[in-house]
């Protein structure tokens, strides 16, 4: 259970920087 939430934590830190990553190259 531990395994699936790291996961999803990483998922939504992946797509959270993604978002922000792209801002930046677009400013």
């Amino acid at each position: 259970m531990k395994q699936v939430d790291d996961s999803l934590v990483e998922k939504i830190f992946t797509r959270r920087t993604q978002k922000s990553r792209g801002e930046k190259c677009h400013s």
